[in-house]
């Protein structure tokens, strides 16, 4: 495996990581509603997106 495709599931792991937070905080803000759970979901969603577009780059960057 080249160093771009071990970049590729990294980022890939790291998308997955902040997609479980969301779920996470969803359910949590079901039963204990905050103000701030807004901001939280925006910041988890950002740095899931970029993830994701990395991840797709790296990934095409390791083909030959």
């Amino acid at each position: 495996m080249n160093s771009d495709a071990r970049k590729a599931r990294l980022c890939l792991g790291g998308a997955i990581v902040c997609v479980l937070f969301l779920i996470e905080t969803y359910v949590a803000h079901q039963s204990r509603p905050n103000d701030a759970s807004v901001y939280v979901w925006s910041g988890l969603s950002i740095v899931a997106l970029t993830l994701l577009v990395l991840a797709s780059w790296f990934h095409a960057q390791s083909k030959p």
